[in-house]
């Protein structure tokens, strides 16, 4: 009889553990609690997206470093440290080959996409995780676009989400 007890126990502790993850996970990614901001450097134009703005995650700014080159900051937590601001890296790379579009991916407005690992970030005999990558890049006629995955170490919000929104939305003017 008592091993009846412990099973039911058991049981209900670990439905109160879920019921919690799920509610607190709820409450930060809820898609129909989210407020959606347009990506705008005003330095680096002829393209457009948008991204999903978490909470407690929330856009600080995009700041522009170079003619080609805006970083998006992120507010934090309070209870996280880290020693450089969260950020994505937004690039705008002139090309003359094309749009490549040869074996890409196409996102509803039939832009070429494709995740990239850059080898040149790794030392020598990394182990690649399944579906790393590095950079989310756009091929235009002129010039392709490269968003950094993520400058915040272990991902804090869910990704899929806010790069499945970038690509959903992206387009070139």
């Amino acid at each position: 009889m008592k091993i009846w007890v412990w099973i039911i126990f058991v049981a209900l502790v670990l439905s109160l553990f879920f019921i919690f993850k799920m509610n607190q996970n709820n409450s930060i990614f809820d898609s129909a609690n989210l407020t959606y901001k347009n990506f705008n450097c005003s330095e680096m134009g002829g393209f457009s997206f948008e991204f999903p703005d978490f909470k407690n995650w929330e856009l600080q700014g995009i700041q522009n470093q170079r003619e080609n080159l805006c970083v998006m900051y992120f507010n934090w937590p309070d209870d996280i440290e880290y020693e450089i601001p969260p950020q994505i890296r937004v690039e705008k790379i002139k090309t003359e080959a094309g749009d490549n579009a040869e074996n890409k991916k196409q996102n509803p407005q039939n832009i070429s996409y494709e995740y990239v690992t850059d080898l040149s970030l790794y030392v020598e005999g990394h182990k690649f995780e399944e579906g790393d990558w590095d950079w989310l890049v756009f091929y235009g006629k002129d010039f392709y676009v490269k968003i950094s995955k993520n400058g915040f170490g272990k991902l804090p919000f869910d990704t899929d989400l806010f790069y499945g929104k970038i690509i959903e939305t992206f387009n070139f003017r």
